[in-house]
């Protein structure tokens, strides 16, 4: 009996070079999904939460908002390890010259840009939820 671990390694065996490229663009566009969906719930909460405060109104968090964000930020982390590793094997596919491959590289490094912010987002919205000005600044 065939895990799904083996179907997939085997079918990784017989990727073309274009399904390979393919795939590792869609793990990307995943990748890039959830990271920002983690960011969208820490930028739109927190101006929820100002927003409710000062104009005493009542629009519905999410619950445990912060935690919620964190943790979309960290499944795009596991999604990204994956990501790389089928561009790298998507990237020796291509030639130098490859439009295609030069279009990898940049998501990759623009993702790495986005992930290298998220440590400082994780501590600067920790800082915002400790005074309404702190709220105020998150909002804006």
């Amino acid at each position: 009996m065939f895990t799904l671990g083996v179907l997939l390694a085997a079918n990784a065996f017989a990727a073309t070079p274009e399904e390979t490229v393919r795939q590792a663009f869609l793990s990307y566009g995943r990748t890039a999904e959830t990271l920002f969906a983690g960011y969208r719930i820490l930028d739109r909460n927190y101006t929820y939460d100002f927003h409710n405060h000062l104009f005493l109104k009542d629009t519905p968090l999410i619950t445990n908002y912060r935690a919620a964000a964190l943790q979309k930020i960290n499944e795009a982390r596991l999604l990204r390890a994956a990501a790389d590793s089928q561009a790298a094997a998507a990237r020796s596919t291509l030639g130098a010259g490859d439009p295609l491959a030069a279009l990898l590289d940049e998501v990759r490094e623009f993702l790495a840009y986005n992930f290298d912010r998220a440590p400082v987002l994780e501590r600067m919205s920790g800082e915002f939820e400790q005074t309404q000005a702190g709220l105020q600044h998150a909002a804006h």
